[in-house]
């Protein structure tokens, strides 16, 4: 959790940029090009309601797949023959704000995802502290007990002194 509750949702789908980006690929299959522009529409319109409730994760991969799909679309034929009304149903401004917010929710998510790292390292570092004090606090302990002193010992003599005893 931030050290600081800046109101974005705790990272739950990945633990690097990397990863994420293997959540927003798609691959080019038979669909039609109007069913690509209904696809991109949707989830155009799902990034957006991820970054409205500031789940950075999602509307990331949201965002990228948004973008994957307008380049699958560019390369199509029959978007080639009719630029101008397709992009005509994209707005003039969801390509470069799908950008712009992948841009920003990366950089983003790139630091959170240091912060993680680092903060698992340094819990990683106090455990191993913690650790070896313990071990050492043990075997000091056992050094410095004079023999016949443990509880063992005392044990067995208790044992001893019981069993001479006239009942």
């Amino acid at each position: 959790m931030p050290a600081v509750d800046t109101g974005v949702k705790e990272l739950y789908l990945s633990t690097s940029l990397g990863d994420l980006n293997k959540k927003a690929e798609i691959k080019p299959d038979k669909t039609s090009t109007k069913s690509y522009v209904q696809s991109a529409f949707k989830i155009f319109k799902a990034a957006e309601e991820g970054r409205l409730d500031k789940d950075e994760e999602r509307a990331y991969v949201l965002y990228m797949k948004y973008l994957t799909v307008y380049d699958l679309l560019k390369k199509r034929p029959d978007f080639k023959q009719q630029q101008e009304y397709f992009l005509s149903l994209f707005g003039p401004t969801s390509f470069k704000k799908a950008i712009e917010e992948a841009e920003k929710l990366a950089e983003s998510l790139k630091l959170r995802y240091e912060e993680v790292e680092v903060r698992k390292k340094l819990e990683e570092k106090e455990r191993r502290e913690v650790k070896a004090k313990e071990e050492k606090a043990v075997k000091d302990a056992g050094r410095g007990a004079p023999k016949g002193s443990s509880a063992n010992n005392e044990k067995v003599e208790m044992s001893f002194i019981c069993h001479h005893l006239p009942f």
